[in-house]
């Protein structure tokens, strides 16, 4: 038992000591050019005092690129994976308007359920789910 903590331990400061890199990647991707800019670009803001909220939101638009783009380079890009289709029954050639209205009226009953764990909540969640199986 202590080996196995011993590991999980170690495992977790690994893990710790990855994220500190990434975290002081991020910071060294951070493109102080850019960075200047948008301070100048504040300083004048505040000095002129005439601003106006497109000026504001391109400026913030700026930073969050800029923070964006910090990211990519760091922890790379998140690639959408597929994602799980839930129409996959309403496709199928059997299942026809009735079927449909019952597995609506199951789904309703279930969320209701979850919500309020009453009797009545109970029973028409089984009620509804003996009529869909029974289409």
């Amino acid at each position: 038992m202590l080996k196995n903590s011993n590991m999980l331990i170690h495992e977790r400061t690994k893990r710790k000591l990855r994220e500190r890199n990434k975290v002081q990647e991020f910071a060294n991707n951070i493109n102080m050019t850019i960075v200047n800019k948008i301070y100048y670009e504040l300083c004048s803001m505040e000095d002129s005092s005439n601003y106006t909220v497109d000026s504001v939101n391109t400026l913030v638009e700026k930073i969050c690129d800029l923070y964006s783009s910090s990211c990519i380079k760091s922890f790379g890009d998140a690639k959408q994976t597929n994602p799980v289709t839930c129409n996959v029954k309403r496709n199928l050639s059997w299942f026809d308007k009735k079927c449909n209205a019952a597995l609506k009226k199951f789904n309703r009953a279930k969320c209701m359920y979850k919500l309020n764990k009453s009797k009545a909540n109970k029973d028409l969640l089984n009620s509804s789910s003996k009529a869909y199986k029974q289409i």
